[in-house]
């Protein structure tokens, strides 16, 4: 896991046809996906499982892409808790410089052969998400292998892609449907 600045995840960003406004990532008007899908979760439901779930929606053997925003400052101990997790990756600069994740492709055909590195990598952004369902954060979570994209907000996970056969395999996603032409 690498934190980037916003200029440095504009320029991530970018070639995707998306923008970042202050801590919002922005699709021009010219890159609507075709297909959404919506998980909500309930009270309590967050699990582990739910955040590996979302994770492995997107492909592991490109670069990932974790853009955190509206994360709350109070009660101060969230962002003091998520900044000490990151200095434990190596981060010391405060989140609100770097709000940017990147973590890196990772190859395995056998889940459990996985390198120290790959189990690292993908705990690493599982914990982040499941971090961001628990806090009731906003995240948006990209891959650069495709122009699928996640979307975590208050209690629900937006799953939007171009290929309606991905959203219908959205984990426990329920409101599938085709964007209107704009």
């Amino acid at each position: 896991m690498r934190c980037i600045t916003r200029t440095e995840a504009q320029d991530w960003v970018k070639p995707k046809g998306l923008t970042i406004t202050g801590f919002e990532i922005e699709t021009g008007s010219n890159r609507v996906p075709k297909f959404n899908a919506q998980r909500r979760f309930s009270s309590g439901e967050v699990n582990w499982s739910i955040a590996e779930a979302i994770v492995s929606w997107l492909p592991h053997e490109s670069q990932r892409f974790l853009w955190l925003s509206h994360w709350e400052s109070y009660p101060t101990g969230q962002v003091t808790f998520v900044e000490a997790l990151r200095r434990g990756c190596g981060e010391n600069r405060p989140l609100f410089e770097t709000p940017g994740h990147l973590f890196e492709p990772v190859s395995y055909s056998d889940y459990d052969a996985r390198s120290s590195l790959v189990v690292y990598e993908e705990g690493a952004l599982a914990g982040l998400v499941f971090l961001v369902l628990t806090l009731e954060w906003n995240a948006t979570l990209l891959s650069n292998a495709t122009t699928d994209s996640v979307f975590i907000n208050d209690g629900y996970a937006l799953f939007s892609s171009d290929v309606a056969e991905r959203v219908a395999r959205a984990p426990g996603a329920t409101d599938v449907g085709a964007n209107r032409e704009p």
